[in-house]
C-alpha cells in the first residue's frame, strides 16, 4: 500500500463555529471537507456529495468551493452534486433541538427543506439529486472530489462505484470513504484492497474515514470485479484482513479508534454473503464493547 500525508495546507482548521450545521461529521472530518473543495479542487472535474442526508456535508463542501482561489465566480456554479433520499423529520429525530432551531430557525419537518435550508449559503454552487441513486443518472462529467457516505447497501454501493469508475480522472481525483471503519459494511474495505496499486492513500484515518486520491488508470477487470461484486466469501476476507494489516502498519488514526475491525468485518462478511449464525458466533464475544453497531444482528430472523 502506498501512502501520502494531508496536504500541510489542511493544518489550516476553519473556525469551529463556521462548522456549525446539521451533519454527523466530527470536527476533523468538517475540516477536511472544507479544505478538500478549497485547496484540491482545480475544476477539471465536478465535486460529487454521495449521500448528502440532510445537507451539512454539502454544505461543507461549498464554504470550501467558495474559498477556493483557482476558479472564478462563475466557474463555480453548479459544480457540486448532491445525491440524497431524503424522509421527514430526521433533524429532529437524531440532532440536538438548540442545534436545530440555531441553524434552520424553527422546526422543520420535511427532510428536502431542511436540505435547502441548511446549504441555502451556497445553492447556486449546488445541484441536487432527490431519491434513489441506483435510479438516477449521473450528467456525465468527470469527478474530482467525492464524498462517499451513502454506500449502506451493497447495491448502493455497487452503483456509486459504477458511475466513479467511468468518470474518475487519474491523477485527480480524490474520494473520502466517510463510514470505512464501520464494521457493517465490509465491501468498502475489500473493494478498495483490490485496486490499492492505483491509489495512494492518505496515512491519516480522521475519525474512521478513509482518503484516498487515484493516481493510475483501475484496469476495467478490476472495476467490473467491484461493480458486479464478483469476490467469493473466502476472497472478501482475506482482502478485509490484508487491508487492515496495511492500515495498522502504514496509517495513523486521528481521532476516534475503531478496535476490532478485521473481526467485525471478517463476521459481517459472513452475514451478508456466508454463515449467519457463524457471525454470530463471531460476534458474540464483542457484543457487549460494539451493541449499538450490530445489537439487531443477534436477533434471529
Amino acid at each position: 500500500m502506498h501512502t501520502i500525508d494531508f496536504p500541510s495546507s489542511y493544518s489550516s482548521i476553519p473556525d469551529p463555529a463556521d462548522l456549525a450545521t446539521l451533519s454527523q461529521t466530527t470536527e476533523i472530518e468538517r475540516s477536511f471537507l472544507v479544505n478538500v473543495a478549497q485547496h484540491e479542487f482545480t475544476g477539471v472535474g465536478e465535486i460529487v456529495d454521495f449521500g448528502t442526508f440532510l445537507g451539512g456535508s454539502t454544505y461543507l463542501l461549498g464554504m470550501g468551493l467558495e474559498r477556493n482561489k483557482r476558479l472564478s465566480h462563475a466557474e463555480k456554479i453548479a459544480r457540486i452534486h448532491a445525491f440524497g433520499m431524503f424522509g421527514e423529520d430526521n433533524a429532529k429525530r437524531i440532532f440536538d433541538a438548540d442545534l436545530v432551531t440555531q441553524i434552520l430557525g424553527g422546526p422543520i419537518k420535511e427532510d428536502i427543506c431542511v436540505f435547502e435550508k441548511v446549504v441555502d449559503r451556497y445553492r447556486s454552487l449546488i445541484n441536487l439529486y432527490a431519491g434513489d441513486i441506483c435510479e438516477i443518472e449521473w450528467i456525465g462529467r468527470p469527478i474530482e472530489i467525492g464524498h462517499i457516505d451513502i454506500a449502506k447497501t451493497l447495491e448502493v454501493w455497487k452503483r456509486t462505484w459504477a458511475i466513479i469508475a467511468r468518470h474518475y480522472i487519474p491523477g485527480s481525483t480524490i474520494l473520502i470513504h466517510q463510514d470505512f471503519k464501520s464494521i457493517t459494511l465490509p465491501w468498502l474495505t475489500y473493494g478498495l484492497e483490490l485496486i490499492l496499486p492505483y491509489v495512494r492513500v492518505i496515512r491519516q484515518i480522521a475519525d474512521g474515514s478513509l482518503y484516498f486520491k487515484i493516481v493510475d488508470p483501475i484496469p476495467d477487470d478490476l472495476q467490473t470485479k467491484i461493480v458486479t461484486d464478483d469476490f467469493t466469501l473466502e476472497e472478501r476476507i482475506e482482502r478485509i484482513e490484508r487491508m487492515e494489516a496495511s492500515l495498522e502498519q502504514q496509517c495513523t488514526v486521528i481521532g476516534r479508534q475503531f478496535p476490532d475491525a478485521t473481526i467485525g468485518k471478517t463476521a459481517f462478511c459472513q452475514y451478508w454473503f456466508g454463515d449467519r449464525e457463524e457471525a454470530r458466533r463471531i460476534l458474540e464475544p464483542y457484543k457487549a464493547r460494539h451493541a449499538k453497531f450490530f445489537r439487531h444482528f443477534f436477533e434471529r430472523d
